[in-house]
């Protein structure tokens, strides 16, 4: 299907949803008051004053809907008291989005999945009522009876409402993510298109005017276009003396997110790229453009002074960063891609021409570094991305330090803040399932920076530290528990143990390589974190505790197997590769295990006993080569060392 008959199948959609709107609207102001009144309707009044100071809880907001139904049943052609319960649908629909992220497992949080029957509800309540919106405001603007420019704005508030619980949806769609989000990309064009020919913003969109000529809407759009002209727009948003609306910027933004979005899932032509590009681009002139003017109405003191934000709040500060964020977070990730990529990015300077892969890195970096400068809550995604830059090219040297920056924001908890904004990307950031996605990919960052460490620590070894959701799926289901031989670890003859501890100490000396010191370093911190981060009453926290034991579990596995079965000349075992500072660091986080979550949270249990039986194969492991290397013949014992054993092993030989 070709762009043209997609877009005219689009429409018709858009314009079906809104005919039927409009015959609920009609029906609606058919009915007949319930009552009337000899004095103005009390329940107006008292649900704007109840609707304007919500709270954070649920219990909250359904208390509106109630006074909001009398007030209607009262006055059924109250355009306010429609208003308030669109507005307040839409805001139970995202409250209760982040209640079924708290409540669900990690896997149906971030997969996509069927969302539940209420959920599913007040999407389709919000919906229906948003669009009846639309048809009684399109009627209006057919035949406007009050000020044009007011009636065409709350259409545009109203159109990105919908957009909002449109890509809130996406997330839960399984058979057709590209017609959603094809849908999503004809409104946001149909905004952007009004945004562009009926605003005094069409001189900032540059590209959106050399590429986007005829309008993706339906003909009120059309209508509205011709009222206005290029010297006096129908909306005037860089009127002298007043702050336009932050979320101006979010139009061209989202078209370019959803391009990308289409990119990859279904490919593409090359200059696709410089699409999104493009738009991203226009969002950021239309943001600077609103910044601009907010600074020079506060110079005349008709405005507060915007400042830097220092630290993640409630309030969001007028100059966001999210378009430069994006921009430059996008050119990293083309220039990842190699020579396919970054003659893109470079298209796109921050700072200075580019001319090379290395040089298109550097200055899109500069760019991200900026964005900290203005907005400290950025700190953590510009952290995450340098990250991912050193993970990309294999940049051991500060993999230690790349963890400590990122575990500081994954501690930090998420907190609610409620209240209905026009802003779709206030709305958006506002969301548990965004927040916890975020901190899962820099968990996951994490562990592929410790894998990385030990590839590099241990060539040739099979290494199995999961880096996805999939990989950790698959580590618990293929888990085995393992037999050792027939050894003692938990009694060592007086007389052997002066011979042992040297070879440990020799073992030991000759693994102290930089990148072992680095292993050793991320190790340490990883147990660190996964006894510290846990917190049983938050599901997600547990998890990243869960993952992070697995994790080290892999690897005290790996470390342990490493060579395994290889021996010299002299019949000795291959040298382990996990000296006795390790053996040391995943005894004690088993401990740590143990008195951090005890017995009784059987799915703790289960992988405090995985962990300990890696740890047991690296006692073995330790034991009996110090014992071949010292030539000395270990003493038997039981048919399976315990992990008690373990630790009697580790306190025989600690000074």
């Amino acid at each position: 299907e070709d762009e043209g008959s997609q877009s005219d199948r689009l429409l018709k959609l858009e314009l079906d949803e809104l005919s039927l709107a409009d015959e609920l609207q009609r029906t609606a102001l058919s009915v007949r008051p319930f009552t009337s009144l000899p004095f103005a309707n009390p329940y107006l009044e008292l649900a704007t004053r109840q609707s304007s100071q919500l709270q954070s809880s649920m219990k909250d907001m359904l208390q509106v809907i109630p006074c909001i139904i009398k007030g209607l049943s009262i006055s059924p052609d109250n355009v306010e008291l429609w208003n308030r319960l669109t507005d307040v649908f839409a805001q139970v629909y995202f409250l209760q989005d982040d209640m079924d992220c708290s409540m669900k497992s990690t896997f149906q949080r971030f997969e996509v999945a069927s969302c539940t029957p209420r959920l599913r509800c007040l999407y389709s309540q919000a919906k229906v009522l948003n669009l009846m919106r639309q048809a009684a405001l399109r009627q209006s603007i057919k035949a406007p009876t009050e000020d044009l420019a007011k009636l065409a704005r709350q259409w545009f508030e109203r159109r990105l409402d919908l957009l909002i619980l449109m890509m809130m949806r996406r997330r839960y769609v399984k058979s057709d993510v590209k017609l959603l989000l094809r849908r999503g990309q004809h409104l946001a064009k149909s905004l952007l298109w009004f945004l562009l020919k009926c605003t005094d913003y069409g001189e900032v969109l540059t590209y959106t005017a050399e590429v986007l000529h005829e309008a993706p809407a339906a003909e009120d759009w059309l209508h509205l276009a011709t009222l206005g002209s290029h010297s006096q727009p129908l909306l005037r948003f860089r009127t002298e003396g007043a702050i336009p609306p932050a979320y101006l910027w979010y139009l061209p933004y989202v078209v370019g997110r959803i391009e990308w979005k289409l990119y990859k899932l279904q490919g593409g032509p090359a200059d696709a790229l410089g699409k999104v590009l493009g738009y991203l681009n226009d969002a950021c002139q239309v943001e600077k453009t609103s910044r601009d003017q907010q600074q020079a109405l506060a110079v005349e003191g008709l405005v507060p002074k915007m400042t830097p934000r220092k630290h993640q709040a409630s309030d969001f500060t007028y100059g966001v960063c999210e378009p430069w964020f994006r921009l430059q977070k996008l050119r990293v990730q083309l220039c990842l891609k190699g020579d396919e990529g970054w003659p893109w990015a470079a298209t796109q300077p921050f700072g200075y021409t580019c001319e090379s892969q290395n040089e298109t890195v550097a200055d899109a970096i500069q760019g991200l570094d900026a964005c900290v400068i203005f907005d400290k809550s950025y700190q953590q995604k510009v952290d995450l991305l340098k990250a991912s830059i050193e993970l990309h090219f294999k940049e051991w040297d500060n993999a230690s330090q790349w963890v400590t920056r990122l575990f500081t924001g994954i501690n930090d908890s998420w907190k609610a803040v409620v209240g209905h904004s026009h802003d779709p990307w206030l709305t958006q950031e506002r969301r548990r399932r965004k927040e916890e996605q975020e901190k899962l990919r820099a968990v996951f960052i994490c562990l592929g920076l410790y894998k990385g460490l030990l590839q590099e620590c241990l060539p040739g070894a099979q290494v199995s530290v999961p880096t996805d959701l999939k990989a950790f799926s698959r580590l618990e289901a293929s888990f085995k528990e393992t037999s050792h031989g027939m050894q003692s670890l938990g009694y060592v003859h007086p007389g052997h143990r002066t011979k042992v501890q040297q070879e440990i100490r020799t073992l030991t000396e000759r693994n102290a390589t930089a990148q072992g010191q680095a292993l050793q370093e991320m190790t340490s911190k990883l147990a660190s974190y996964a006894t510290r981060v846990v917190d049983l009453s938050d599901n997600f926290r547990s998890f990243t505790a869960l993952l992070l034991m697995r994790a080290l579990r892999e690897g005290c596995s790996s470390m342990a197997k490493a060579g395994l079965g290889r021996a010299n000349q002299r019949k000795v075992p291959e040298r382990p590769s996990l000296d006795w500072r390790m053996f040391q660091t995943f005894t004690h986080f088993c401990e740590d295990c143990e008195n951090t979550w005890g017995i009784e949270v059987k799915e703790m249990r289960q992988e405090i006993e995985k962990v300990q039986d890696s740890v047991v194969m690296a006692a073995m492991r330790l034991y009996k080569y110090t014992f071949a290397a010292a030539n000395l013949t270990p003493t038997q014992g039981r048919q399976v060392p315990r992990f008690s054993d373990a630790k009697a092993f580790l306190e025989t030989f600690t000074a």
